[in-house]
């Protein structure tokens, strides 16, 4: 009998989850936010229906003992039906890995227990590695929902880094279910581009505050507080002070903009006309204490394979998570709490129920008796209350 299932179980598997390194230390400069900007949450069922307000901060009403209080109309909040989604990551383990294991008294009669062990340690760690590969490719795909969410957008198959349509996706993409796109509910006052930028009443930003943010002379400034005020006016929150999250490489615009140069030099720095640039962390330093606002560089990718079956023709290639062209302003504190990543108890292998990322291990009984390991959960984001904006800052 062979002894896999001693020492190949529920037991461990999460054991192996829970001791897992962060994705900082097994992908070396990319940042997840994931789980910090939507954290698990429990919801008991996979469809949710829940009140969705379209402001905060409302008020109760007041009445007489003999009165009757008045429902709030219901255009003041919108009810959605959120249906979760199932994750699931895996792939087989290597069956020459696993055929060397033997029962511990086959091994011994030619061997002894040492050489028992290092054959079960080998199918072990082999095991181990495809339960965490699999589960940085779940983290991966939570990623990307979690940034189309605030984005307003999540499209499957998902685009390469230009939002054109991959050509050649690899197999385990189940792109025969078409492509689908979901949507979050953010409103077109939140998801502007710089080009047709309008204030909180509806009418055009002024000429420099719609100038794309490469051009020297757009009003960053001027297009930040358009977008604060429409915060504030109408959906009751301000992103003062908050957190805009870009590439790095967007720095390299602003740190040369006419309007934050004339700002800074000659009265922190040098004089005007000393240099047609600043540095980042004079600009970071600027932003922060000057208007509240803090850049977090979000270059974070994910990456697909081509040409598997052909050694000489395979290629791997970048996507970020986060458009070049594109920014996206939290408020203070993040979201407040008010975003989650939405799960529900899922069946386990071991029979049990619970919520959270479910690891797993099948032995097909048929010959050659392979065996498959990964990972599975249930997942959305699901939030209360819209407390974000997008931005299009680059053509």
């Amino acid at each position: 009998m062979s002894e896999l299932g001693l020492y190949l179980n529920n037991t461990y598997f999460y054991k192996v989850l829970e001791t897992r390194p962060p994705k900082s230390k097994t992908a070396p400069g990319q940042r997840f936010i994931h789980q910090e900007l939507f954290p698990w949450h429990d919801f008991g069922e996979r469809d949710i229906l829940m009140d969705r307000a379209k402001a905060n901060n409302q008020l109760a009403t007041p009445y007489g003992p003999e009165g009757q209080p008045t429902a709030p109309p219901k255009e003041s909040g919108e009810r959605q039906l959120v249906t979760l989604l199932d994750w699931k990551a895996f792939d087989f383990v290597n069956p020459g890995v696993v055929q060397q294991d033997r029962a511990l008294g086959e091994i011994a009669v030619s061997g002894n227990l040492k050489t028992a062990s290092m054959f079960q340690r080998k199918v072990r760690d082999a095991v181990s590695n495809m339960i965490l590969k699999n589960a940085d490719r779940l983290d991966n795909s939570l990623e990307l929902v979690a940034i189309g969410a605030l984005k307003n957008s999540f499209v499957w198959p998902p685009t390469d880094d230009d939002g054109s349509t991959i050509s050649s996706p690899p197999s385990y993409w189940a792109t025969n279910i078409g492509e689908t796109n979901w949507t979050f509910g953010l409103a077109a006052n939140l998801n502007q581009d710089l080009n047709s930028l309008t204030n909180w009443e509806g009418d055009a930003a002024t000429t420099d505050q719609k100038k794309y943010w490469s051009d020297i002379a757009s009003d960053i400034i001027g297009s930040l507080n358009v977008m604060d005020q429409i915060c504030r006016q109408l959906h009751g929150f301000s992103i003062r002070g908050g957190t805009i999250l870009c590439r790095s490489t967007l720095l390299d615009y602003i740190i040369k903009n006419t309007a934050i140069l004339n700002l800074l030099r000659g009265t922190t720095f040098e004089q005007q006309g000393a240099r047609d640039f600043i540095t980042i962390p004079q600009l970071e330093s600027y932003f922060v204490d000057g208007l509240g606002y803090t850049f977090a560089s979000y270059d974070t990718f994910w990456t697909y394979e081509t040409g598997l079956s052909k050694s000489a023709d395979h290629s791997s290639t970048i996507v970020h998570y986060l458009k070049e062209n594109e920014i996206i302003i939290l408020p203070p504190g993040n979201l407040g709490g008010n975003a989650m990543m939405g799960t529900c108890s899922i069946e386990h292998q071991d029979e049990s129920w619970r919520p959270g990322i479910m690891p797993w291990m099948l032995r097909d009984p048929r010959p050659p008796f392979t065996r498959e390991a990964g990972v599975h959960t249930v997942a959305w984001p699901v939030f209360e209350h819209l407390t974000w904006c997008r931005l299009q800052v680059l053509s």
